[in-house]
């Protein structure tokens, strides 16, 4: 008997909202290049991106209406994620008819997610927030859910 077991599959962002957030630190920079390349022609998306400095900024294409906001850390006493949530904070989003998709830190995430979910009232169905990496923690498990 033979078995053959690939990549598992992975989630494609639903095309019925009219915005779509993606949030993310340079190690989700190849998902969102990704997803900004499968949006629809004309749909509106708004990317928030946080790098070390602006040498870590890539071109990125996409069909849809796209904002890019390159998000910069260059600072030591800036944890990963802290800049990020600044800028997300001070940022006008879309409340409405809005999906926000999120990858990175996890710690980070946790407190986007409870601003988005529970300061901007989007209903958890409207999210996606994926801790790929954990500060201090070896082979964090990047399932674990990120609660409000």
């Amino acid at each position: 008997m033979l078995g053959l077991v690939g990549p598992r599959g992975s989630w494609v962002l639903d095309e019925t909202f009219d915005h779509y957030v993606l949030i993310g630190d340079e190690t989700m920079l190849p998902s969102i290049a990704r997803r900004l390349e499968e949006l629809p022609a004309g749909s509106r998306a708004i990317a928030f991106i946080e790098v070390d400095s602006a040498e870590e900024e890539i071109p990125l294409a996409t069909p849809a209406i796209a904002d890019i906001t390159w998000v910069h850390r260059e600072s030591a006493e800036t944890g990963p994620g802290d800049v990020l949530e600044q800028t997300i904070r001070a940022a006008n989003l879309p409340t409405e008819r809005v999906f926000i998709w999120a990858g990175g830190e996890a710690i980070a995430l946790r407190d986007i997610r409870r601003y988005v979910h529970n300061e901007l009232n989007i209903p958890a169905s409207h999210l996606r927030f994926s801790g790929h990496w954990k500060r201090g923690v070896a082979n964090h498990d990047h399932h674990e859910p990120i609660e409000d």
